[in-house]
């Protein structure tokens, strides 16, 4: 009986042992994969990571992020409901959800993905992206509502985002200002379409005096002074 239990316990051991080996390959042939820039690889390598701890949260929004930086955002779509399965408040799992459903041009799914996250995560820039979206989809009082909540916060002034612009070469380009600036400024363009020329104008300078340098609400104000 006592030979029984030692060769069983021998054999656990040798069992271990060999998944520690494996599990150490997998994790050398990651790293290695990344070191090169070789993610096809390291994509085959964290799955076979994960099959080991299939539970495991971090191994899974690693996945997630590897189909992000590879552009491959339906893959990285499923993988972060996978992991939102093991927890269904996974802050970046739902930060990287909204973003890739934008990349798809999916803003229904975007806009569902940023009102979970700003339901459990309130924050300002949350509710810039959700604007963003519901003016897109041409809600525009929506769009409004969101937007003087950023506004009313006078901490969004000292908070940076990037905006996108056309340049004077009539090509996309980018810009980091105020993100109370960019509210100000969206609400303004959005008056702007409805005709309300005052309040749009107001808005419009309010975004300036925030954020003087800023091309998309000048460029704004210019259209609107045109006659």
């Amino acid at each position: 009986m006592r030979i029984i239990i030692l060769c069983f316990f021998l054999l656990s051991l040798g069992t271990l042992s060999a998944q520690k080996k494996q599990n150490n390959a997998d994790s050398l042939d990651f790293a290695f994969a990344m070191k090169i820039g070789d993610y096809a690889s390291a994509i085959d390598a964290q799955y076979r990571i994960i099959s080991k701890d299939p539970n495991n949260l971090s191994k899974i929004f690693t996945l997630a992020e590897l189909y992000f930086d590879t552009e491959q955002f339906s893959l990285c779509i499923n993988t972060c409901y996978w992991a939102l399965e093991k927890n269904s408040k996974h802050k970046k799992s739902w930060q990287m959800l909204a973003v890739c459903y934008q990349r798809e041009k999916n803003n229904t799914g975007a806009l569902l993905a940023y009102n979970k996250l700003d339901s459990m995560y309130p924050d300002a820039y949350n509710k810039y992206q959700k604007a963003t979206l519901l003016f897109e989809k041409k809600r525009d009082q929506e769009a409004l509502n969101e937007l003087q909540k950023i506004i009313n916060d006078s901490t969004t002034s000292n908070r940076i985002i990037t905006v996108t612009y056309q340049n004077e070469q009539k090509t996309p380009d980018e810009q980091s200002v105020s993100l109370q600036a960019a509210a100000y400024n969206m609400a303004g363009y959005i008056l702007m379409n409805h005709n309300e020329k005052d309040k749009a104008l107001f808005l419009l300078q309010k975004a300036i005096e925030i954020s003087p340098d800023f091309k998309l609400a000048i460029g704004n104000m210019n259209n609107l002074k045109k006659p």
